[in-house]
């Protein structure tokens, strides 16, 4: 279930997901790059790393960007409450630079001290999913007044991106920003935690399941073309650095519990 933030938290948050899965059996899922940093708060049981014999996930935590698929376990009911943020908010939300949670989960306590236990106990005992995002929501709202927002030049970035689908190369840019390479790199170390080039790579990603989801019925070759895959070869290679199967499989062996988050066939 996808929920909207209020309009005071949308500078922050794109939006929040409650995801639960009630099977007792063990069953794989697959994480692929979505553009968005996040938070997690599991209360029931919690996933495992790559099999269940991999760490357990924290009770709560915030993820940095991922450059590549993630491979996770469940080995009982699942129910999490994911915040997904805004591809620059990361930041603001820590007072940390995004580039150190790239590929990286780390705990709510580690982070915010005491204030992240206190949280992340209050979510456990909660009755409720409302209740469960009014503890959140209170908390992001306390978080944004105390670190400045993303500039003017990084949401302006995002926006240009997000309008383009991340058909763009990195030149064109920086011609529209009228900036420098180096000042546009710095920005998204920063704030995104990628490089503009990494950012663009999986905003196209991401259109490229957008299309296949819309328009079930045709051709992936086309669809590949569509989205600036222009080398068939390349178009399968990326897909599979990305997703770790073939674009045919994410059609045919996968059910989907978001876009970028597939239960793997047993």
């Amino acid at each position: 279930m996808q929920i909207a933030p209020p309009a005071i938290l949308t500078s922050l948050v794109k939006h929040f997901l409650v995801l639960e899965n009630d099977s007792p059996a063990q069953q794989h899922h697959r994480l692929s790059p979505d553009g968005h940093a996040g938070m997690v708060f599991y209360y029931k049981a919690r996933f495992s790393a790559f099999s269940n014999t991999g760490p357990v996930h924290p009770r709560s935590f915030v993820y940095g960007q991922i450059s590549q698929f993630h491979d996770l376990a469940s080995g009982g009911a699942i129910g999490m409450l994911v915040v997904v943020l805004q591809p620059y908010a990361l930041q603001t939300l820590t007072g940390i630079l995004a580039h150190t949670f790239t590929d990286q989960l780390i705990s709510l306590p580690d982070i915010f001290g005491a204030a992240g236990s206190q949280l992340e106990e209050k979510i456990v005992l909660a009755e409720n999913d409302q209740q469960r995002l009014q503890l959140i929501q209170h908390f992001l709202i306390h978080k944004l007044q105390q670190h400045p927002a993303a500039g003017r030049l990084l949401t302006a970035a995002m926006a240009h991106i997000q309008q383009q689908h991340g058909l763009m190369q990195v030149g064109q840019l920086i011609q529209t920003l009228h900036i420098s390479e180096r000042q546009l790199e710095r920005q998204f170390r920063a704030h995104v935690g990628l490089t503009p080039k990494q950012f663009l790579r999986t905003m196209r990603f991401q259109y490229l399941l957008k299309c296949i989801q819309q328009t079930p019925e045709a051709s992936l070759t086309q669809l590949a073309y569509e989205t600036g895959y222009y080398d068939q070869a390349h178009f399968i290679h990326e897909f599979k650095q990305l997703a770790g199967i073939t674009p045919t499989q994410y059609l045919t062996q996968t059910r989907l519990l978001a876009i970028n988050f597939m239960q793997l066939p047993a």
